[in-house]
């Protein structure tokens, strides 16, 4: 495969700086239309596999399966709870814990939706200029 002279690549260079004044050097469109037929193409590497399923039906089938132990409950069992939260509240000193325990999960829900948005959206790699 040719490569492009590096003086031809400063004259694109003016061209698309100065636009629409300069004119490309002749037979550029041809030689790019040549080198994107030449270049091999990759196959789409994406498949749907049985664990992507899993773990989609999974994460999507607690809350239905939380409501559905929520309201089965007995009725004592629930007033126990609320006994017991308002027992904690009530206790000198459960009150910084309670704040600080709320206080590191949503920091660690903010941690963990960053990590999550870094790695579907990843940041572009920078090129470097072979010259």
């Amino acid at each position: 495969m040719n490569e492009p002279l590096w003086d031809e690549m400063d004259v694109v260079e003016d061209a698309l700086r100065s636009w629409p004044r300069a004119q490309t050097p002749r037979g550029f469109s041809s030689r790019v239309l040549q080198r994107i037929q030449k270049t091999p193409r990759a196959a789409i590497g994406f498949r749907l596999t049985w664990l992507d399923v899993a773990l989609g039906l999974f994460t999507v089938s607690i809350p239905p399966v939380l409501l559905f132990i929520w309201n089965s409950l007995p009725l004592t069992i629930l007033m126990r709870l609320q006994f017991e939260i308002s027992v904690l509240q009530n206790t000198p000193g459960s009150q910084e814990i309670l704040f600080l325990t709320v206080l590191g999960a949503v920091a660690l829900l903010v941690l963990l939706t960053l990590a999550v948005f870094l790695f579907i959206f990843p940041t572009p790699t920078q090129t470097k200029n072979p010259g």
